[in-house]
């Protein structure tokens, strides 16, 4: 069995450049719709479920499921997004606070311009994760990052959301559905 300080070191390197690509798939639409006044469609594979506004583009690619907001108009070069990637932990005894507190210094340290790193604890349907947010400019547009990380059997499940910072309360309900539908298989 590996012990934790080099596997740990080795997967958190493949967990961040997984948390960095996925925050480059940023986003930038302006729908200013309920997400209540959508209707949903479900995503399901073995691995997990979760809820998607049905106007929004499934991507199954590579390990990662992205859900893609619409464009507002054809001359937008970001999208809002959702998307999971899920990484193998085995041999790791890595935990939430662990994986918290590692992730939120490796995002000051490796992403340049990321500032108001946080880090917290939360519940999403009873499951304990680890919420992480942070802001960065990408290109010309500020945007916010928040990624909720899931530990189980020795895996690891993490939603990012990505948006443009002055869409924030746009996206809200939209993001809190689809990440309050997720659900391990």
């Amino acid at each position: 069995m590996h012990t934790f300080g080099q596997a740990k070191f080795t997967t958190m390197k493949k967990v961040l450049y997984s948390l960095i690509g996925a925050a480059l798939l940023v986003a930038c639409s302006s729908e200013n719709k309920q997400a209540q006044n959508v209707k949903w469609k479900t995503f399901q594979n073995d691995a997990f479920q979760m809820e998607y506004p049905e106007t929004w583009k499934l991507e199954n690619e590579n390990d990662v499921v992205t859900f893609l907001a619409p464009f507002d108009d054809e001359n937008e070069y970001l999208q809002e997004n959702a998307n999971v990637t899920i990484t193998d932990f085995s041999g790791t005894e890595i935990t939430l606070d662990d994986f918290g507190n590692e992730v939120a210094q490796d995002i000051t340290q490796k992403v340049p311009g990321a500032k108001n790193i946080q880090s917290k604890r939360v519940k999403i349907n009873g499951m304990d994760c680890q919420e992480i947010t942070y802001k960065m400019k990408q290109e010309i547009y500020d945007t916010q990052i928040t990624q909720y990380v899931f530990l189980q059997d020795e895996m690891c499940y993490m939603i990012t959301l990505t948006q443009e910072e002055k869409r924030i309360n746009d996206y809200k309900s939209f993001f809190d559905k689809i990440v309050q539908s997720f659900k391990l298989a």
